[in-house]
């Protein structure tokens, strides 16, 4: 065995590996550059088939291939063009269908209120022009007899007192109706205590009703009245029910009128449902009150 230190092994020289890597990697970087350009303009040239595009001007192309501003500008106006065409190329037809269908129902529906509400405003007036002749009819009446009073000899106090008993008669067969001078006309109001009507029903008592029998007196005696019945409920239940409910009481008041000897030409009947009540719904004797059936007398 030797003392000598053995020699240390010859070290081998560094391999060029890193630099080597770096350059593969730098060329692999360009080649992904070239190629996402490369995609670019491919996805440029296929929108452009679909739809022009506007050139966005001759400074920025050359050959063909759009400078890095042109291609932006590109980009952007597809994807205004893509955004804008969306909503439409992306459209369920069902629901375009019935969007389409609920305007034009919306405008149906329009038309009709309108017409409704035409058909309200010329009725108003009609009643209160109605309502005016009738006035002044009395009032010329009360002024003719005052006159009259006042000429005749005393012999002719018996045509007086007639004349004053046929006026004085037409004042009590109105009291006797409770009838009421409004705008819409003379009113007469149907309680429900009077008609009885079963709770959510229309169908009248078998046994006749002392109110109705005065109406159908009254409108016998006053040949060139006629007769609008409108039918009116509480807030309880549905609208839509409510409103079925008031106008088959109504038509129930007329054929009982009608079955009294009223012509039936005469009469004429809706619903109003629990659009105008004349009580508080809060309260059982507010509900009480709004079931009601009223009665409009109006001239021809």
């Amino acid at each position: 065995m030797s003392d000598a230190n053995p020699a240390p092994p010859a070290q081998s020289a560094p391999e060029r590996k890193p630099e080597s890597a770096l350059q593969q990697k730098s060329l692999l970087a360009v080649g992904f550059l070239i190629l996402m350009f490369a995609s670019g303009l491919l996805l440029v040239y296929l929108v452009d088939a679909t739809q022009p595009i506007t050139a966005v001007g001759q400074d920025d192309t050359h050959a063909g291939i759009a400078s890095p501003n042109s291609a932006e500008s590109i980009a952007a106006k597809v994807s205004d063009a893509s955004s804008a065409r969306a909503p439409e190329s992306w459209a369920d037809p069902r629901v375009v269908q019935e969007t389409q269908a609920m305007r034009e129902l919306l405008a149906v529906t329009e038309q009709k209120v309108q017409t409704l509400e035409d058909d309200l405003e010329a009725w108003k007036d009609q009643q209160a022009k109605a309502f005016e002749r009738e006035r002044q009819r009395i009032a010329d009446a009360l002024a003719a007899i005052a006159q009259a009073r006042q000429g005749e000899p005393a012999e002719d106090n018996a045509s007086d007192r007639a004349r004053d008993d046929s006026l004085a008669q037409f004042k009590r067969d109105y009291a006797a109706l409770n009838a009421q001078f409004t705008d819409d006309g003379v009113l007469v109001s149907l309680a429900e205590s009077d008609l009885n009507f079963p709770m959510g029903g229309a169908a009248l008592p078998a046994a006749r009703t002392a109110s109705l029998e005065k109406v159908a007196e009254f409108l016998g005696q006053h040949p060139n009245l006629t007769v609008l019945l409108q039918g009116h409920t509480d807030s309880l239940g549905s609208a839509a029910r409510n409103l079925g409910l008031s106008e088959q009481r109504a038509i129930a008041i007329k054929a009982a009128l009608v079955g009294l000897g009223v012509a039936q030409d005469r009469i004429r009947a809706e619903g109003i449902g629990e659009a105008k009540p004349i009580a508080s719904n809060d309260t059982a004797e507010g509900r009480s009150r709004n079931r009601r059936v009223e009665l409009y007398l109006i001239e021809r």
